[in-house]
């Protein structure tokens, strides 16, 4: 049986251009107007990911990209560019085995080391991690004009990433910035989110990165700011079942509760008539189930119910269709435990034991 990502998510931010710091030392041999541009830093980019941070863990990166690019991994060539977005880097080319050794182990390796050990430290616990890398791009590269205000970038072939992908997306987009996926840079290339998806598992790491077109102004930042800052916090649970069933772009949701009511069909089960309306408004108003494709392909369905104390103890199982692309043409059934108190509201949610990782 498949299954989402556990209900337990814990988010940690990352802004590996977060400055254009060039070290004592250290000389790039690039004009000041250089290191004041897009060239040497992501502009704007930590300001964002501190307020989407807010207490919760961000690690800075603390030298330009000119310096090591703590976005890729040291075997990749542009980790140390001789060139930058068509820009020469004197100071970087024919650098010596021991000088590219020195910036690597002084500066590159330790900050990703410190991200991986906090990154390792949640999925050890227990939880999965959200790791939210924020970047900024220039409007205009090679003469081209970009226009996205916000790209979200993921790997679709992780079920985490599309479910947080989806939640984020859909959280700009309702508040009118121009959103996409993977722009204006594919979610799969050379990335510290790459590199480490490559060494967790996907139920317990999502990796994705947030791109902000340099183009925006002040107002807008912090409009994406406070829309992302609110999607990933508050209740877990609401993350999951509000973002699983999300469609991709180009594909309608059901607006209205009449039209939601109309895909949250259940099946014949063991259920107190008197808690099915409890269940479907606190379904509703609590998470928001939404529909994912055609309604037939949608079925919600009351395993059990009983008493729990002064709470209700409600099992379900929700299934659906991925057909909406040939990459998502599957079937999936998750199932999952509601505690509802005695007003309807969903107080508490886990995973059956059989369903445990």
């Amino acid at each position: 049986m498949g299954r989402p990502p556990d209900l337990s998510w814990r988010a940690l931010f990352t802004c590996e251009h977060a400055c254009n710091h060039v070290p004592a030392g250290v000389d790039l041999g690039v004009a000041p107007s250089v290191l004041d541009s897009h060239v040497a830093w992501d502009e704007g980019a930590v300001e964002v990911a501190r307020a989407i941070a807010g207490p919760r863990p961000l690690f800075e990166g603390q030298v330009s990209r000119l310096v090591c690019d703590l976005n890729r991994r040291e075997e990749d060539p542009g980790v140390i560019p001789a060139v930058a977005f068509g820009t020469p880097v004197p100071g970087n080319q024919a650098l010596s085995v021991a000088a590219r050794e020195a910036r690597l182990s002084t500066w590159h390796r330790p900050w990703r080391q410190q991200v991986f050990r906090a990154v390792q430290g949640v999925v050890d616990s227990g939880a999965a991690c959200l790791h939210l890398s924020v970047h900024s791009f220039t409007p205009v590269l090679h003469g081209q004009a970009r226009t996205v205000q916000v790209g979200v970038l993921h790997d679709p072939a992780r079920a985490g990433d599309r479910l947080w992908a989806q939640r984020l997306l859909q959280a700009l987009r309702q508040a009118g910035l121009d959103a996409r996926l993977d722009e204006p840079y594919r979610g799969t290339d050379e990335g510290f989110t790459t590199w480490l998806r490559e060494r967790l598992p996907e139920d317990r790491y999502a990796g994705l990165e947030l791109e902000l077109n340099q183009a925006l102004p002040p107002a807008a930042r912090l409009q994406v700011a406070r829309t992302v800052q609110q999607a990933v916090s508050g209740n877990t649970l609401q993350y999951l079942f509000h973002s699983t069933a999300r469609p991709p772009p180009g594909h309608s949701m059901h607006p209205d509760p009449a039209a939601q009511d109309a895909c949250l069909r259940f099946q014949p089960g063991p259920a107190d008539p008197a808690w099915r309306p409890a269940l479907v408004a606190a379904l509703r108003a609590q998470v928001g189930w939404p529909a994912l494709g055609p309604c037939q392909d949608e079925t919600l369905q009351v395993l059990a119910v009983q008493p729990d104390g002064a709470l209700l103890r409600v099992a379900v199982r929700y299934t659906f269709d991925h057909d909406f692309a040939s990459q998502y043409d599957k079937t999936e059934s998750w199932e999952a435990e509601l505690w509802l108190d005695a007003d309807g509201r969903v107080v508490q949610a886990g995973w059956p034991a059989a369903a445990a990782p």
